[in-house]
């Protein structure tokens, strides 16, 4: 199958895009590994899903594109990073140092309650995404997390993407709609019927409206 690449999106995609670095993953070193000399680039996302995960994620990439239209998307967008590898920059807020985006919106789950300063501590010397992610759910939810939970991710994001070569990535989607494809959470991503809300999506396309 022959695929079109861009080092520089155009103004109108054929289909969806994804944006490719490093080759990090076996399935793509082996399957792609005719694209290394152009890294980085930005290759159709229904290639790497098929490359990924067969007929299924190629077809995934399908329906999504049905339903939002033809986007862009980087695993530097996302806050946990499972298929592709990616270390995030960090940034303090308020004298503390998070080691990514997703340490930060995780702790913020119990702020105000009793143990918050327990989840600190463990957050404090926590480097992996995922592992956020448990710490986050071992330990006291806020009753108003549903309503503040966009708010926190806005924070989230901003401090993100003051690293400028986020920022320069950011910028290099134009005007392009940003689709975080993630069947497993209908409100940060696209959701298993691939009609989710796509807020991390929507607040990244408000920060590139307002800082690029």
């Amino acid at each position: 199958e022959t695929i079109t690449i861009y080092k520089t999106l155009p103004e109108k995609l054929p289909e969806p895009y994804f944006y490719v670095s490093i080759l990090s993953n076996n399935s793509l070193r082996t399957n792609l590994h005719e694209l290394l000399p152009f890294l980085p680039i930005w290759v159709p996302h229904r290639k790497i899903s098929q490359v990924l995960f067969g007929n299924r994620g190629a077809a995934t990439i399908t329906r999504v594109s049905q339903q939002f239209g033809n986007y862009v998307w980087a695993t530097e967008f996302s806050n946990v990073h499972t298929t592709f590898e990616y270390q995030e920059p960090g940034f303090s807020i308020d004298n503390i140092f998070y080691y990514g985006p997703e340490q930060y919106y995780q702790l913020q789950k119990s702020k105000g309650m009793p143990d918050h300063q327990q989840a600190l501590t463990a957050m404090q010397q926590c480097q992996d995404p995922l592992k956020a992610f448990s710490i986050g759910r071992s330990h006291s939810l806020r009753p108003d997390w549903d309503d503040q939970r966009s708010e926190v991710m806005h924070v989230c994001i901003d401090h993100k993407f003051r690293n400028d070569h986020l920022r320069a990535l950011l910028r290099s989607t134009g005007s392009h709609l940003l689709v975080q494809v993630k069947p497993g959470d209908g409100y940060w991503g696209t959701g298993p019927d691939c009609n989710g809300a796509n807020m991390l999506g929507v607040l990244l396309m408000e920060l590139r409206s307002r800082v690029c």
